[in-house]
């Protein structure tokens, strides 16, 4: 009966101590709160878990980045521990629409965990993907969400899948075996790093790229010539310098 009514219907059974809620035809079963605490934790802890191990990995890459030397087997662990964190996010998202009120502890640990972390999943997929628009950078992510977690961690498939949406060229060749595909040196725009620079307003970075392409260009930069760029100036250029001085 209360599937085939359009509005949504809360349905509590006192005998079985259930409450369910049926919404569209379909048909959701509240879980006690003690144990949807439980459950949430435990997805919290893994929350942090995999957000170490990602921070883990984008400092490997920082430090290929800077040498030059990144790979795109680099970029696809990166993207790998990404979408993990996506996904575990997400689910605790879903305990936080059931808890409600008593969430809102929670939710404040998990922004604090994820914090920036849809800058740095964009920006790393615009830094070696050569992706641009949103849309193009919005399609590589509804890829990876799609995934079974088997295809996911199976490097090779994966980096098919990723290799045949991106438009860099280098991961367009369609005579790369599966090995040669991997080992693909890929080079960098620098934004994600160019990011990091303390309190650089985004739009001073976005002219910085626009005038200098590339992470190596960016780092051969003089400071007068960075400097020269519109909206520069001697002080950002100064920092964008010392910052990237800072890292070798």
């Amino acid at each position: 009966m209360a599937e085939s009514v359009s509005a949504t219907v809360v349905a509590v059974s006192e005998e079985l101590s259930v409450v369910s809620v049926y919404h569209g035809g379909e048909k959701r079963t509240l879980q006690p709160l003690p144990l949807l605490l439980s459950r949430a934790n435990q997805a919290l802890s893994t929350l942090e878990r995999y957000r170490g191990r990602l921070d883990s990995v984008l400092a490997s890459l920082d430090t290929l980045e800077l040498a030059g030397v990144v790979t795109f087997r680099d970029v696809l662990f990166v993207l790998q521990r990404t979408e993990l964190v996506r996904r575990i996010r997400e689910e605790i998202e879903d305990y936080l629409a059931e808890l409600g009120n008593d969430g809102r502890l929670l939710a404040l640990q998990v922004a604090e965990i994820t914090l920036d972390f849809d800058r740095l999943y964009e920006s790393v997929l615009a830094d070696f993907l050569d992706l641009d628009a949103e849309r193009e950078v919005e399609g590589i992510q509804e890829y990876v969400a799609s995934l079974p977690t088997e295809m996911l961690t199976e490097l090779m498939g994966f980096g098919r899948g990723i290799a045949e949406r991106s438009l860099c060229p280098p991961l367009k060749q369609e005579d790369l075996y599966d090995r040669e595909l991997l080992g693909v040196h890929l080079r960098s725009r620098g934004r994600r790093l160019l990011s990091q620079v303390p309190r650089l307003p985004r739009y001073v970075a976005g002219q910085i790229s626009k005038q200098l392409p590339t992470l190596a260009e960016i780092k051969q930069a003089g400071a007068e010539e960075l400097a020269e760029i519109s909206g520069v100036g001697p002080d950002w250029a100064k920092a964008v310098k010392d910052y990237f001085k800072s890292l070798e």
